[in-house]
C-alpha cells in the first residue's frame, strides 16, 4: 500500500493531500479543565477539516483568547517550493505544531500568551525573531528563490499557502506535556524540538543557521529587502540553534 512504512505524520499528510477542505469555519474545540484526553486532541489537530483559511482567522479572535495548541497545514504549491529550498520532499498537509500560553516549568511562571496572540501577533506578525516557524519558512524560501525574502512577502506567502487548526486547552499547567505527547503522535516535519532526526530536519536546521543562503553557514539570518546587500539593521536576526534557543516561541 502507499502508506506502508510511513510515520503517522506522513500518513496524515498523504490523506490531507487527497482531501477536500471546506472553507466553512469550524469552531475551535475547547478541552475540559484538567488533563486533556490525548486521543481527542490528536484527532482534532490531525484533521485537516479543522484548519481555517488565514483570511478568516479574525472571525475566531474572541474564541482564541486563551491558551492552547495549533497545527499548520500547507497546500501543494507551497509544499513544492519548500521542497526546492530544502532538497527533501515536503508533502502537502500537516507541517507544524505549536502551543501558546503554557506554564513555564520548573519555575511555575504563568504565561499570559493566547492562541490569538501567538497566531496573529507572532506567526503572522512580520517579525521572524518572534516565530521559529517564520524563521524556518523564510530560510527555506530564500534558498528556493536564491534571494532574500521580505517579512511582508513571507506573510503574504503564508496567507496564500497555509491554513491553521487552533485548539483551546484550558489547563496551562499541563499544556507543555500535552504538546510533547501530541508531537510524538503527529510528527509534523517542520518541528525541530522534541522530534526525531530526519534528513529533512537536518537540512532545515542547516538552512536556519545559514539564513537560507547556500554556502553561508556562519552568517546571520537575513529576511530582508529581497535584494542581496540591501537589508537594514532591523532586518538582521541573530543566528540561532533552535535546539538551544530557550527564548524562541513555538
Amino acid at each position: 500500500t502507499p502508506l506502508e512504512g510511513l510515520t503517522r505524520g506522513e500518513r496524515l499528510s498523504w490523506y490531507a493531500a487527497r482531501s477536500h477542505h471546506p472553507k466553512s469555519l469550524p469552531a475551535p474545540l475547547t478541552t475540559a479543565r484538567g488533563p486533556s484526553r490525548d486521543d481527542e486532541v490528536i484527532a482534532y489537530l490531525g484533521n485537516p477539516a479543522n484548519a481555517v483559511e488565514l483570511e478568516t482567522l479574525s472571525h475566531l479572535r474572541d474564541a482564541l483568547g486563551g491558551p492552547g495548541l495549533y497545527t499548520w497545514w500547507i497546500d501543494h504549491e507551497g509544499a513544492a517550493e519548500l521542497t526546492v529550498g530544502l532538497g527533501h520532499l515536503v508533502e502537502a498537509g500537516l507541517l507544524y505544531l505549536g502551543q501558546a500560553g503554557a506554564t513555564k516549568w520548573p519555575s511555575g511562571k504563568r504565561s499570559k500568551n493566547t492562541l490569538w496572540g501567538r497566531l496573529a501577533g507572532m506567526h503572522l506578525g512580520d517579525k521572524a525573531d518572534m516565530s521559529t516557524l517564520r524563521r524556518s519558512l523564510g530560510g527555506t524560501l530564500a534558498a528556493a528563490r536564491g534571494a532574500m525574502i521580505t517579512e511582508s512577502d513571507l506573510s503574504t506567502w503564508m496567507r496564500a499557502h497555509l491554513r491553521v487548526a487552533p485548539l483551546v486547552v484550558a489547563d496551562r499547567d499541563t499544556l507543555h506535556a500535552l504538546e510533547e505527547r501530541v508531537l510524538a503522535a503527529l510528527d509534523p516535519p517542520f518541528n525541530l524540538r522534541h522530534a526525531s532526526r530526519t534528513r529533512l530536519r537536518t537540512a532545515l536546521k542547516r538552512l536556519r543557521r545559514a539564513g537560507g543562503q547556500p554556502g553561508q553557514q556562519d552568517s546571520p539570518t537575513v529576511i530582508g529587502s529581497g535584494l542581496p546587500g540591501e537589508a537594514s539593521q532591523t532586518d538582521l536576526i541573530e543566528k540561532t540553534d533552535p535546539d538551544a534557543h530557550r527564548r524562541s516561541r513555538t
